[in-house]
């Protein structure tokens, strides 16, 4: 039984192809891993195929009776959610079904006989995937993780709000170590998205991991035989499409290249590149602090008074929730001080990299699991 079908499906930004012509096939049974580099259309795709976004072609289609979530899985840590609430969202997919299958056992006593067959039926197999993936265990996992971050000092019932930014930023790499293992214990198959294309791997992504490599090792074997065999036909071509003689045997050799279906490999990824402008020398003075107190509603501080100079290189330690982020907000402008002030030396050009990262998802469906890495 076919639960998604995906016919043909492409999009694109601008002039920027992201899927070219996919199509895809979920089947009752199957739980898949959708994986792919950054920006190579995972996203996309997952918004395509949950109504969110309109393909430029194609059709994407359900089968009846199949309920869709799309779950954020680490985006915001909002106010009033406590640590133990953050990190046990890891798992919201498993409390999903655990609550589907409650609804199911609520509403048996008004089902009539073929009803109650199948949702004796859905309600085995859902009770099947909380005990494989360790659902009754969840909490434990929870606490071990959190132990390990120095998250379960503070009190997994403290709100998320009152955290530190380096705080808040290890409950967001718990998530992602909770959610991690999770992955080859649930998927069977993997959907690897490149180069605008979708391609089917059967196994888990230690599997997709070893076939991935293989047939890419395959594949530039065989274009390397190839480009080897281009250069000779193109070589005889080019020495004997003048002559007389030969001239024949250049054209039968010009029809065999024209003949070649060109193996193609990816082309390598842009890396990063950095272009660093030129600027005006800074003044001798960077910044300093005139009994500077920090904080927002309660000062973290007792007043400062600090000072730096150019060419001075300065590391920034301190336990999570002592004030490091704030200090140095504090010193760009980006938050008022409880007093105090800070000034500035002349030609500065700053920058600050923020420690939180954002807007990773999984979808889920009724009958199987789609992680996205």
């Amino acid at each position: 039984m076919s639960i998604l079908t995906v016919k043909n499906i492409s999009h694109g930004f601008g002039d920027r192809a992201i899927l070219e012509d996919v199509s895809f096939r979920l089947l009752k049974g199957e739980h898949v891993g959708l994986i792919g580099a950054n920006g190579e259309g995972k996203s996309t795709f997952m918004n395509i195929i949950t109504d969110n976004l309109m393909p430029d072609e194609g059709q994407v289609i359900w089968s009846n009776n199949v309920r869709v979530g799309y779950m954020d899985q680490h985006g915001s840590l909002i106010k009033g959610m406590t640590i133990r609430e953050a990190l046990r969202g890891a798992f919201q997919y498993l409390f999903d079904l655990e609550t589907e299958m409650n609804t199911l056992y609520g509403s048996m006593g008004d089902m009539n006989e073929d009803e109650m067959n199948k949702a004796l039926e859905r309600t085995a197999v859902v009770q099947d995937m909380l005990d494989h993936n360790g659902f009754y265990i969840i909490d434990a996992k929870v606490e071990e993780v959190a132990k390990g971050l120095g998250l379960l000092d503070l009190g997994l019932d403290k709100d998320v709000s009152d955290l530190s930014d380096g705080q808040r930023t290890k409950i967001l790499l718990g998530k992602l170590l909770l959610q991690n293992p999770v992955l080859n214990s649930v998927i069977n198959l993997i959907y690897h998205i490149e180069n605008r294309r979708l391609t089917r791997y059967v196994g888990d992504y230690n599997e997709f991991q070893r076939l991935y490599q293989l047939k890419k090792a395959q594949l530039e074997a065989a274009y390397d035989r190839q480009q080897k065999e281009i250069d000779k036909l193109e070589d005889f071509v080019a020495r004997n499409k003048a002559n007389v003689a030969t001239a024949n045997m250049a054209k039968s050799r010009q029809k065999k290249l024209d003949k070649i279906d060109r193996i193609e490999l990816t082309a390598e990824k842009p890396k990063p590149q950095f272009n660093f402008k030129q600027a005006r020398a800074a003044g001798k003075m960077i910044f300093e602090t005139k009994d500077l107190v920090i904080g927002y509603d309660e000062p973290l501080t007792k007043p400062l008074n600090l000072y730096m100079e150019r060419g001075q290189k300065i590391a920034l330690v301190g336990a999570n929730g002592l004030g490091k982020s704030t200090l140095l907000k504090s010193l760009l402008g980006q938050i008022k001080p409880v007093s105090g002030q800070v000034e500035l030396g002349d030609y500065q050009y700053m920058g600050y990299f923020e420690q939180e990262i954002k807007e990773l998802y999984c979808l889920y469906a009724t009958n199987q699991s789609f992680i996205e890495m």
